[in-house]
């Protein structure tokens, strides 16, 4: 994935900007890029891990028109689209992302903590995901395209 040139983004003429419009909803292929872990911000301060996720493949339930109209599972410069994808780390939701290590990206090390499958095995893994339309709070007009359900490729 090459660094976007801010420069040549800056110099465009501002009324020319367009609003990117997301992925239309169905199933796609992902692919783990990258992951990163943070925090919340709040008084909960809730630990997370976020998966950066590639756009692989559109399933066939996506509509053609609509994929072309949100410009398609690639940028301009050929490189995939990336959704992210985060788990909460908390106690009653670990299972959440074990789940999605083991089942959804087939990682099978025994034995191994759940730090190690994220930082070892899980880049480069495949899975299915659905995206869903979600729109912002307070402001219906903006919808953000989130990965809803994963499953093993």
């Amino acid at each position: 994935m090459t660094s976007p040139n801010f420069a040549a983004l800056l110099s465009k003429p501002a009324d020319q900007v367009e609003k990117p419009k997301p992925l239309p909803q169905g199933t796609y292929t992902f692919q783990v890029l990258k992951y990163g872990y943070g925090q919340t911000t709040g008084e909960k301060k809730t630990d997370f891990v976020e998966f950066t996720c590639g756009v692989s493949a559109a399933g066939a339930d996506i509509d053609p028109t609509e994929l072309e109209a949100a410009g398609g599972i690639t940028r301009a410069d050929g490189s995939m689209k990336t959704q992210d994808l985060t788990f909460y780390v908390t106690e009653a939701a670990l299972y959440r992302l074990t789940e999605f290590l083991i089942e959804h990206l087939g990682i099978t090390e025994t034995g191994a903590s759940t730090q190690q499958l994220i930082e070892e095995h899980a880049v480069g893994k495949f899975f299915t995901g659905n995206i869903k339309h979600v729109p912002k709070k307070g402001d219906a007009s903006v919808v953000y395209a989130n990965i809803d359900k994963t499953a093993a490729a």
